[in-house]
């Protein structure tokens, strides 16, 4: 989004996308926001975000159902108001090797750690997976337990 009206689009949009694949009976497990780089040409990482998560509050997605997947190393750029979010969800990989072993924790508070993007799961034959690990309990009781 280049701006906070520009996220309020784009949010309505995503919205629109998922509702046409899993129709209006069910929803999402959660809704993650994906920050990773700074997109805004007015305003702030902050304010977009922000009205991205007010649309989809509109829409009927409470922010209790909505993950912050944040970039570890702008994490402090774009303070974000991540007590608003469910979670927050963030990529911090050290040799990113596959192992958890070889990995950096994140530098900041998440509920969940993607320490590579080089995993293997059956089924997929190439190492090219995202694995995350160490879900918070606020995490779990919020999206592992149902």
């Amino acid at each position: 989004a280049t701006d906070a009206d520009d996220a309020a689009d784009e949010a309505a949009l995503f919205y629109s996308r998922a509702e046409a694949v899993i129709g209006t009976s069910q929803q999402p497990r959660l809704w993650m926001i994906d920050v990773e780089e700074i997109s805004v040409a007015t305003g702030t990482m902050r304010a977009a975000v922000s009205a991205y998560m007010d649309k989809l509050n509109t829409l009927g997605v409470p922010d209790s159902k909505i993950v912050l997947y944040i970039a570890n190393q702008l994490y402090t750029t774009f303070n974000l108001d991540v007590s608003r979010a469910a979670g927050v969800w963030i990529p911090s990989y050290g040799a990113n090797d596959g192992t958890v072993a070889n990995s950096t924790k994140p530098l900041h508070p998440y509920d969940l750690w993607q320490y590579t993007s080089k995993g293997v799961v059956p089924g997929i034959t190439a190492n090219t997976v995202d694995m995350s690990t160490d879900p918070s309990d606020r995490f779990k009781a919020a999206f592992l337990t149902k």
